[in-house]
């Protein structure tokens, strides 16, 4: 899973909580000429110690649990000011975000 850099990210915005802090958000893009993805970040509540395989256990939780909706998960993140890793997932295919 590609790690995504906390900087690439604009416009967060508090959505709820639900054992995740959603945000949404806008992943830059690396093009002029392409247009800022929207995105939405899943924190993981005090995961600042979580293992690489930990996160990738969790993130096919979450693909395996949306199934209907086709999450897809651009990659990783972690919160400079929490330390807790965020999933970072396409927000057209977030669909349920109580996933």
């Amino acid at each position: 899973m590609p790690w995504i850099p906390y900087i690439n990210f604009k416009e967060i915005m508090y959505i709820n909580e639900d054992g995740y802090l959603n945000c949404s958000a806008r992943l830059k893009s690396k093009s002029i000429r392409i247009k800022d993805i929207k995105i939405l970040l899943k924190e993981i509540i005090n995961s600042e110690k979580l293992s690489q395989d930990e996160l990738k256990l969790i993130a096919a939780e979450l693909e395996y649990n949306d199934k209907k909706n086709s999450t897809e998960i651009l990659g990783i993140s972690q919160n400079p000011f929490t330390l807790n890793y965020i999933i970072v997932v396409d927000f057209l295919f977030s669909g349920n975000l109580y996933i």
